[in-house]
């Protein structure tokens, strides 16, 4: 067989610029019938082969000094070789190893690679690399690529170098080149066409072999050298890539329900608050109709009376109209009997008469006097004087007691202005603290009520919200455990606390605001500038009262702990020793040290008088303190009222014991009550009238008719009388009706209460009492209220703490999710966006998520590990029809005379492979069938474990990861021998049992046969096969020719390397070797030439070219 077979594009010169420690330009001429290229260590043979694949291997799959023992260190890349790096030595001044370079400024590196055919036709493939002066990174090389028709020197590209390489003056230079790009491909692609090598897999191959130190057995070979990667790999990265997207759709409907698990607390309590809110509007329409309910029944009631009176007087009056007429009768005949009677009466009895009816009259109006100054003695408890020395002993008493009274007056008329004083005060504050916790209520701070009507007032004007301009106090609380100093802190700190911060962005409005404003109020506030806000708090000083306040957290915090420990920096002293001593103390009984001099302790109020306090940090401990305020100063206030009423009431007394002394006095004579003395000289009168009288017959019947007609007469007189005065009666209470009536009406101003509030009212007045009556409405009202504010008081706090849990929650929510912070604020004002979230992620984002990782399971179970099962099962068959195209290049050359090679495949799966399969099984089974949810997640965990098998990790190591996805492991390989006939003959299990020579010839017989296959381009079209093939005669060979070998023989002995030499030589290849010098000799009848490499200075390396001619000359 021809060893230079012509019409074979075989390398034949190299040419290398400023390539590595090849300074300048070096030539080397490669003879056709094969080369060895030859140094010791280090002397820069790799580095010629690494030019070679700089043109031939696409530059993200180069690997420079691959057949080195260890090339994951050996430090080359394109910018050592384009620096002429030599050397690394260790830097002084850094402390660390620098590389030396031969080219540090700007340089330009070339290397050329000739192919002729050996009839005439030749190939020049160059890559020209520009390097600026200063670079030293891959990013920054200039890339040129030629391919040109014809032989070229790269001294000819010296200008374009100098240029940086401009690839339009390139085209335009060498418009008939084959090609000229900064592209690798597409001059990889021109060239392979320019060459004969239809294959774009040839020249990987071709790469492999090149840096195939040994060539191993039969199942190395064949794995590495033949097979290529299966796609096992490619589908389980790209699996494991779109697992994490799988994944990431998994996270979002675990993130999704952890989100509404975490948000589910604000709704419940939003639903509670807005339940709470919901009795509170309520019971406050009950609170604010309590007044109007009970006057319409008021009304109702006098309606009543005003009605019951006027139709009593309308019968009364009847009455008195008829009792009249029966009166003037009997008035009428007694006249006419008194005129009879004058008629038969003498001068005698006439004057009798007169002297009896005047002591008559007397006698009633001593009578009257008596009764009435005996009243009035009983009144005050004196005694009925039965003498005139008793009348005169008493008239001496009564005005003693009178004096004593006048005096005790004026003393208790003292005590009872200070009592109405007091009673005032008490309802005042009684007041103040009512409107202070309506406040709380109302805008949910601690805060002083006239501060925040001035805060609320300066948000109205400038149009910023209220919670955009916080009290220092909204942002501060005692941390647990320290309430026994809350006092104290609030002496201290009070005015501090009562500052409103205003953000820098809001400064504006809200500084015109407050100049627009009359607030009420003194408000001191604090500009938050973004140079307060990146304050940093300093060290605090141990157990000062700084560190016994909490600060919430957010944009204020560091200012805040800036000013607690550089301002507030007193030291809490257990003792008046510890606090004489400190520079700056307090006591917790509310003393407190400035400095060395000035000390002050304010007990204006109580050290433990909550009411005031404003450091609360939780509402309800405030509002707590300011119903526990409210509930004392009411005990208080009703206490005082009692003392009112009871000296009121005294004085009352006094001043009617004073009066009826005084109407007591107006009586001077005792006979003007001496009713037994009138008694006495009246009946004497009647015996002188009877005595007159009874002598006359027809007087005497005269005077009985009048008598008895006067009888009758006084009767109707009394029965008059008693109706007048029940008539009296009933005007004054029809009166008192009208007069109450009107009272009513005017005080309603025709205010009524709805029907809902009227019904709820009157369900709580029969739940007190069973009716509502007149004598029982005020007791019904004051329980209302009472009832009602206590219901408020137990509502307020219970909305208090759901409004507290309901921003506990948001705050929660935030902290487990800060990525919401930004949309998102733990306020009140913001608890519709919380659950707008809530149903978006229930109604939108969840089910959608959802949805999305059942699809992506199903597609991604579908798409990648059933086709990986599918593979790994299928391999066998497949490694059979991927190896039959190197049985069928083996079928062209004899392996011995008379017998050629094939290559059998057989099953060999390790176990952890085919457990890998039962795993893909188990993610597999049921795919076809619809999946619910929590089906999917248990699927989506088995694919987990498929992802994790093949992904290296703590739990899954390199090999783990190659045994279960390489199928070239799930096979085993045999060579058997068949004669011409066919006949079965000797089988070769890998190298085992063999010769070395033998097994080299075996594992070199095949990559032969696969180098040829892919070079003659076996298997593709009949066009594409013909341009790739040379014919010799009968023979067949690659239209490209040329192998590289690196150091593949330097620990081979000699019978192995000629076996492998002389496969390669039957298949038809031109083989380059870079091996040690000791090889010469054995492989000197595969080549014709040498190249000594030498690297004396081990800077810079030189060449010396020798034919085999030369070489066996001086051998000899």
């Amino acid at each position: 067989m021809t060893t230079t077979l012509p019409g074979q594009f075989r390398l034949s010169q190299i040419q290398v610029y400023n390539w590595g420690t090849f300074d300048n330009l070096h030539c080397v001429e490669v003879p056709r019938e094969g080369f060895l290229i030859t140094g010791p260590s280090g002397s820069g043979k790799s580095t010629l082969i690494d030019a070679i694949s700089t043109i031939l291997v696409p530059p993200g799959k180069i690997r420079f000094n691959a057949a080195a023992d260890n090339q994951a260190h050996s430090g080359r890349n394109l910018v050592t070789y384009c620096r002429g790096a030599w050397r690394r030595e260790h830097s002084i001044e850094a402390d660390e190893l620098t590389q030396s370079y031969l080219r540090t400024g700007a340089t330009w590196t070339g290397v050329a690679l000739r192919y002729s055919d050996g009839a005439g036709e030749t190939v020049t493939a160059c890559r020209l690399m520009f390097l600026p002066a200063n670079a030293y990174s891959r990013q920054e090389i200039t890339d040129l690529y030629i391919l040109l028709s014809r032989a070229a020197d790269l001294t000819e590209f010296e200008d374009l170098a100098q240029k940086n390489l401009p690839v339009s003056e390139a085209k335009k230079t060498y418009s008939d080149a084959l090609h000229v790009s900064r592209n690798h491909p597409k001059f990889s692609l021109a060239l392979r066409r320019a060459v004969g090598i239809a294959d774009a897999g040839a020249l990987d191959l071709l790469n492999r072999t090149q840096s195939a130190k040994t060539l191993g057995d039969l199942n190395h070979l064949m794995r590495t050298f033949m097979l290529p990667e299966p796609e096992t790999f490619e589908i389980a990265e790209q699996a494991a890539e779109n697992f994490t997207d799988l994944r990431t759709a998994y996270e979002s409907v675990v993130k999704t329900r952890e989100q509404i698990e975490q948000l589910a607390p604000v709704r419940v309590a939003a639903e509670k608050r807005a339940g709470v809110e919901k009795r509170l509007t309520t019971v406050k329409e009950d609170r604010d109709g309590v007044e109007t309910f009970v006057d319409e029944w008021r009304q109702r009631f006098a309606e009543q009376e005003r009605n019951q009176w006027t139709s009593e007087i309308k019968t009364v009056s009847a009455k008195i109209e008829e009792a009249t007429g029966v009166r003037d009768a009997h008035r009428a005949q007694a006249d006419q009997l008194r005129t009879l009677i004058h008629g038969a009466q003498d001068s005698a009895l006439v004057s009798a008469q007169a002297r009896r009816d005047r002591l008559q009259d007397r006698l009633e109006r001593v009578t009257k006097e008596e009764e009435a100054f005996n009243s009035r003695l009983k009144s005050i408890g004196a005694a009925k004087p039965g003498s005139v020395e008793e009348f005169t002993n008493l008239v001496l008493q009564l005005r003693e007691e009178r004096k004593r009274l006048s005096a005790a007056y004026e003393t208790e008329d003292v005590k009872l202005g200070q009592a109405h004083v007091r009673v005032y005060e008490l309802g005042e504050n009684k007041d103040k603290l009512v409107a202070e916790l309506e406040a709380l209520r109302k805008y949910e701070s601690a805060m002083d009520n006239r501060l925040l009507r001035a805060r609320a007032l300066i948000a109205e004007k400038s149009g910023v919200r209220e919670s955009d301009l916080p009290f220092i106090a909204d942002l501060l609380s005692m941390k647990p455990g320290e309430d026994h100093w809350q006092g104290t802190a609030e002496r201290v700190m009070g005015g501090f606390a009562r500052r409103i911060l205003v953000p820098d962005e809001h400064y504006d409005q809200v500084s015109s605001a407050i100049d627009d404003t009359y607030l009420g109020a003194k408000v001191s506030y604090t500009r938050f500038t973004r140079d307060l806000e990146d304050q940093r708090p300093s060290r605090f000083v141990p157990n000062s009262l700084g560190l016994k306040i909490n600060v919430k957290s957010g944009r204020y915090h560091d200012w805040i702990q800036t000013q607690l420990s550089t301002k507030f920096d007193y030291l809490c002293c257990g003792s008046v020793e510890e606090f004489r001593a400190a520079r700056r103390a307090v006591t917790a009984k509310g003393q407190v040290k400035h400095n060395r001099n000035d000390h002050i302790k304010d007990d204006r109020r109580r050290i433990d008088d909550r009411s005031n306090w404003v450091l609360w940090g939780n509402l309800a401990d405030k509002i707590d303190a300011l119903q526990t305020a409210v509930r004392n100063i009411v005990a208080k206030l009703e206490d005082a009222e009692r003392r009112r009423k009871a000296i009121a009431a005294g004085q009352e007394q006094r001043r009617a014991q004073i009066a009826t002394i005084e109407r007591l006095l107006e009586t001077e004579r005792f006979q003007d009550i001496d009713v037994s003395s009138v008694i006495q000289e009246l009946a004497e009168a009647q015996r002188v009238v009877d005595e007159l009288t009874d002598g006359n017959a027809e007087l005497a019947e005269l005077k009985a008719k009048l008598k008895g007609v006067e009888a009758t007469l006084d009767k109707v007189e009394e029965q008059v009388m008693a109706q007048r005065n029940q008539l009296s009666v009933s005007k004054v209470r029809l009166e008192q009706a009208e007069e109450t009536l009107e009272k009513i009406r005017n005080r309603r101003g025709g205010k009524t209460v709805s029907e809902d509030v009227g019904t709820r009212l009157t369900e709580r007045c029969t739940a007190i009492d069973r009716t509502i009556r007149p004598d029982n409405i005020d007791a019904l009202n004051n329980r209302l209220i009472r009832g009602i504010e206590d219901q408020l008081a137990d509502l307020n706090a219970r909305f208090t703490k759901y409004c507290g849990d309901l921003v506990n929650a948001m705050n929660l929510y935030l902290v487990r999710w800060p990525d919401r912070v930004g949309d998102l604020k733990a306020d009140m004002e913001w608890e519709q966006d919380f659950l707008r979230e809530l149903g978006r992620l229930e109604a939108d984002d969840l089910p959608r998520f959802e949805q999305r990782f059942r699809d992506m399971l199903q597609d991604e179970t579908h798409k990648h590990l059933g086709r990986l099962r599918r593979l790994i099962r299928d391999a066998t068959a497949k490694t059979r029809s991927s190896i039959q195209m190197i049985n069928d290049s083996l079928a062209e050359v004899e392996f011995y005379p008379g017998a050629y090679l094939t290559i059998e495949v057989r099953e060999a799966q390790p176990a952890i492979a085919r457990n890998f399969v039962e795993l893909l099984d188990s993610a597999l089974a049921g795919i076809i069938n619809e999946a619910d949810q929590e089906e999917s997640e248990h699927r989506f965990h088995k694919l987990q474990a498929v992802i994790d098998a093949v992904t290296v990790s703590d739990g899954t190591t390199t090999r783990d990861r190659q045994l279960r996805l390489d199928t070239r492991q799930h096979v085993k390989f045999l060579g058997v021998e068949y004669s011409e006939d066919g006949t079965r003959g000797a089988v070769y299990d890998s190298s085992e049992g063999l010769s070395g020579g033998q097994a080299q010839k075996l594992s070199s017989f095949c990559l032969a046969a696969a180098l040829r296959y892919r070079l003659t381009g076996m298997g593709l079209p009949a066009a594409q096969e013909k341009k790739s093939i040379v014919r010799v005669g009968e023979d067949i060979y690659p239209r490209f020719g040329t192998i590289v070998l690196d150091e593949a023989f330097d620990r081979a002995d000699t019978e192995f390397t000629r076996a492998a030499m002389e496969a390669f030589r039957r298949f038809g290849f031109h083989m380059i070797l870079a091996t040690p010098e000791k090889l010469l000799q054995t492989v000197q009848d595969y080549i014709g030439g040498v190249l000594m490499v030498e690297c004396p200075d081990r800077k810079r390396s030189r060449t010396s070219s020798l034919t085999i001619e030369e070489v066996q000359d001086e051998d000899s």
